[in-house]
């Protein structure tokens, strides 16, 4: 456990604010906690997919406003189509999404039959975005997950080949 802590400690000056802004993602998983209609939760889900990906950035005549810092923000584009499909906004905008999302806001275990039920839904075939996706709706059960994560993971518990099974590989 401390090498993993000195890991930690070593990479937290490198976190990037202005790639990433964290009053941006703190505003988003707050309205992702209250959201009552499909189009509330979608939304904001949706920016999120786009602030993991490194595009939202603080913009004084940005489109959006984070509460309760006031910061304006701008949302880009994705390079990667396969991030964030027409397919994949429809399944996240829709009443069905939202119904089991409700659900998932208050569990208070992980469990990873709930990265089955996504692949189920057709978001993603890996396990980054779907965990992504689950971090969202219940940030205090499921952790953040990247490529990264995933690598230490192997370095910790001893991968005997040093890769990565297919599944675990970002889409």
């Amino acid at each position: 456990m401390t090498l993993l802590i000195n890991l930690i400690k070593r990479s937290a000056h490198k976190f990037n604010e202005d790639k990433y802004p964290s009053e941006v993602y703190y505003h988003l998983t707050d309205l992702i906690s209250q959201a009552s209609t499909c189009q509330e939760m979608g939304s904001a889900l949706i920016q999120l997919i786009h602030w993991k990906a490194g595009h939202v950035r603080r913009d004084p005549a940005g489109k959006y406003v984070a509460a309760p810092s006031g910061t304006r923000y701008m949302v880009g584009s994705i390079r990667y189509s396969n991030t964030l499909t027409d397919a994949h906004i429809a399944t996240l905008m829709s009443e069905q999404f939202f119904q089991w999302a409700k659900a998932i806001r208050s569990l208070e275990r992980f469990d990873t039959i709930y990265i089955q039920q996504l692949h189920e839904m057709g978001l993603w075939t890996t396990v980054v975005m779907p965990v992504f996706i689950l971090h969202c709706l219940r940030p205090r059960v499921f952790p953040i997950c990247d490529i990264m994560v995933l690598y230490a993971h192997d370095l910790l518990t001893g991968d005997p080949d040093g890769t990565l099974p297919a599944t675990f590989t970002e889409a």
